[in-house]
């Protein structure tokens, strides 16, 4: 799958950066609809003047109210556009027909304005790429949050971008429109840090993804020191945001969530699907009136994402409630009416927690699966709650992957459930099964080393196979291998098909927690550095990351210790 960051990256560049005007200069200092020193006036002269200008307005103590008479002119010229926040107002309510402002050049930044009672659409930008709309607020009197804050619908939708591509929308607030923000063809847009609805919710969805690829609705994907923010998307009257198109990415937003008891959640769904390739990750989902996520065509992928406290199922393929697995999964529909995993057991100690089930799903494919909990089961049906991670598995001939899972942490009292994502999606939260409780809390972690030769050469290659082992009996937190730099050979590559490793100043394989029983392999590549007649020391230690202390730390790390022999020499054969 594609995400269109670089052209993202383009748009970002482009709204961050000062356009240089090779055009003029323009100031309005009119509340007047009509005449000089208008808004009105302003975009006539900048639409008849070549090259990029500039629009500018200037800081008064109090706002500059402009009641339309006739809606304004069209933007049809490079332009920037930026009002002091919250000064300039552009009232609409007198007119019959028409937006607050219509934008149909490229290259444009739009910022600053408060657009209220106008009969159709807030801003429109319709024909048009790279243009930003920044820190406007539609259908409201100011920003949110003041005293004197006053909704004043808007006939149409908030922020429309009407078969455009690569735009910005960022820092905007939108309510008392249809729907909050709109794409609508076109493709390659970013929409992030805005608030549609949020105390005032709009009459319609939120946000609206309608025959549009590769947008991002979301902040840039990001855990630590972020640079974007996600879309806050509350109390709307319809979906909370709804992705009809390819390759989308929806990431990081606010979608209803209950506020101290509160839910400010949208009417129906939380977040609505159809297409192919879309990703919805790291979202929080709660508080709505239907379900949390509906899938109704199409693939989707859903992870990392917090969904709970929703009026339906937390996902819903086809929306036609939970749906049942089926041998080997060769039914149709959203997602591929993917199977959901059936968990047997959640046992945790409170240092990890162990998951054992059972996938049934297509022959030989790899899927991820990722519990998440479930305070809140609809019927016996998973109601999420925050996740946990995904992890593989792969399935066997028959279809069928048996899995025992540890992850670090203990659970809470109450229920788990699970989802699936294969090539085709992810499936519905499966069954709630309630957490058990364990009083082993220590696991035993033994290591061993197996070298591929037991007397070695100069400059010869060879290999070691580490093996770690969890002799229980509770089960392990993540388990890291770390491996000192040998002596007298140098590492060439390390390999394990269930970790990840890394050379450094310690070479390091890290894996999730062990069950009892269960072993992690790691092959180590060398090159033999030392001369004949020195060794080759490698020493490995098997570390517990996520849990107690080994109660047996003797077998858990391991010397290895051989031998450097000189070539052996070949004697020429005498005739």
């Amino acid at each position: 799958m594609i995400f269109p960051f670089r052209n993202v990256r383009l748009a970002l560049a482009f709204a961050i950066t000062p356009i240089v005007a090779s055009g003029a200069n323009f100031t309005v200092n009119s509340s007047n609809d009509a005449g000089s020193g208008t808004l009105r006036q302003a975009i006539l002269d900048a639409n008849a003047t070549p090259g990029p200008d500039v629009i500018t307005f200037p800081t008064t103590v109090s706002p500059l109210t402009i009641e339309l008479a006739t809606p304004l002119p069209p933007i049809e010229d490079a332009v920037t556009l930026r009002a002091p926040v919250d000064q300039v107002r552009i009232d609409g309510r007198k007119l019959s027909a028409g937006n607050g402002l219509t934008v149909i050049a490229d290259h444009c930044v739009i910022s600053g304005l408060v657009i209220f009672g106008v009969p159709g659409h807030g801003i429109e930008i319709r024909d048009a790429a790279t243009v930003s709309v920044s820190n406007c607020v539609v259908g409201l009197t100011e920003l949110s949050g003041q005293p004197t804050e006053e909704v004043i619908p808007i006939g149409g939708s908030g922020i429309v971008l009407m078969n455009a591509r690569e735009c910005m929308l960022y820092s905007n607030h939108v309510a008392g429109a249809d729907d909050g923000m709109v794409f609508h063809g076109g493709g390659g847009h970013e929409a992030y840090s805005n608030r549609i609805g949020r105390g005032p919710g709009n009459r319609g969805d939120g946000i609206v993804v309608e025959q549009s690829a590769s947008n991002l609705v979301g902040a840039w994907p990001c855990y630590v020191l972020c640079p974007t923010t996600g879309n806050e998307v509350e109390s709307n009257g319809g979906v909370g945001i709804v992705v009809h198109g390819d390759s989308n990415l929806v990431f990081g937003n606010y979608v209803g969530v209950v506020d101290w008891g509160a839910k400010k959640g949208n009417a129906s769904h939380g977040i609505e699907l159809a297409g192919e390739s879309n990703v919805i990750s790291g979202n929080d989902v709660r508080g709505n009136g239907g379900d949390g996520i509906r899938v109704t065509s199409g693939s989707s992928v859903i992870e990392s994402t917090w969904i709970g406290e929703n009026g339906g199922l937390p996902i819903d393929l086809a929306g036609d409630g939970a749906t049942p697995n089926d041998s080997t999964d060769a039914d149709s529909g959203p997602n591929g009416f993917q199977n959901y995993p059936i968990l047997d057991e959640v046992i945790t100690n409170g240092h990890s927690t162990r998951f054992i089930g059972t996938l049934s799903s297509a022959p030989n494919t790899d899927y991820k699966l990722e519990p998440i909990g479930a305070p809140w089961c609809e019927g016996s049906f998973g109601e999420s709650s925050s996740p946990r991670g995904a992890r593989n598995v792969t399935t066997d001939e028959q279809g069928i992957a048996r899995f025992d899972i540890v992850y670090d942490g203990g659970a809470p009292p109450g229920a788990i459930a699970a989802t699936a994502t294969g090539p085709e999606g992810t499936s519905e939260a499966g069954r709630c099964v309630l957490v058990s409780s364990s009083t082993e809390t220590r696991a035993d972690l033994s290591l061993r080393q197996t070298p591929s030769r037991t007397k070695l050469r100069p400059r010869e290659q060879f290999t070691i196979d580490v093996e770690i082992v969890n002799n229980g009996p509770a089960p392990s937190g993540s388990v890291r291998l770390k491996n000192l730099p040998p002596s007298g050979a140098q590492i060439v590559r390390a390999l394990t098909t269930s970790g990840d490793c890394y050379l450094g100043v310690f070479h390091e394989c890290s894996f999730g927690g062990l069950p009892p029983g269960a072993q992690r392999r790691i092959r180590l590549e060398l090159v033999v550095t030392a001369d004949s007649g020195q060794e080759v020391t490698n020493v490995a230690t098997a570390i517990n990351d996520g849990g107690e202390p080994d109660p047996v730390t003797a077998n858990g790390s391991s010397t290895l210790t051989l031998p450097v022999e000189a070539p052996t020499r070949r004697h020429p054969t005498r005739p």
